[in-house]
């Protein structure tokens, strides 16, 4: 059995859904899980949380990259996966702690790309009915923090993820958008005290 990934949320419901688009993803399957973990299988810790194994029962390799697990049908994707890929016949045990220090290292972020975004303005794209939960597309964007442009007509997208400062000190952060855009920072790694820092109101 591989290392075990984290999951950095806890997942209290007693089911799971993965989430994902690839058609070669229908192949991966939730093998077991365990929703009240009191005394099987401890982390390196000695600590038990709840897991779950995922299994990929095709003939193919599955990159897992930008599919998702939650514990709710109504808000997919509350954990994306890295790029990892998941051999035949291979399992991928992901603990559902808190703690999200093991898994693959991707220096990337998570790119959401919502198709239909007609208009302008920053505050169009926010009031779409899909957006945030649904996107069109969902990616893990590796290229740096410039993502692909002119990805079609009346789109938006969302990139997010976390950046680890090298040291202490002062960072100047900028932005370019066509049309609107917003770039929100949070003092830790808790997304919801993320504030803007930086806009444009315009092309760019």
């Amino acid at each position: 059995m591989p290392s075990p990934f984290r999951v950095p949320f806890a997942l209290f419901a007693v089911w799971i859904v993965l989430f994902g688009t690839a058609v070669s993803a229908q192949d991966v399957v939730i093998h077991e899980f365990v929703s009240n973990n009191r005394g099987g299988l401890p982390d390196e810790d000695g600590e038990y949380e709840d897991w779950i194994e995922l299994h990929n029962r095709g003939a193919l390799a599955v990159n897992l990259a930008g599919h998702g697990l939650s514990d709710s049908a109504g808000t997919p994707f509350k954990w994306v996966f890295p790029a990892v890929t998941l051999e035949p016949g291979g399992f991928l045990l992901v603990r559902a702690s808190e703690k999200n220090r093991d898994g693959v290292p991707v220096a990337g972020l998570v790119r959401e790309l919502f198709t239909n975004a007609f208009g302008t303005t920053l505050d169009e794209l926010l009031s779409l009915a899909d957006y945030p939960e649904f996107p069109s597309e969902r990616s893990v964007f590796t290229g740096g923090f410039e993502p692909p442009v002119a990805a079609g007509d009346n789109y938006g997208q969302r990139l997010r993820g976390y950046v680890i400062a090298p040291a202490t000190g002062d960072y100047t952060f900028w932005i370019a958008s066509d049309d609107d855009g917003q770039l929100l920072l949070s003092p830790d790694d808790d997304p919801a005290k993320a504030v803007p820092i930086c806009s444009v109101g315009g092309y760019t």
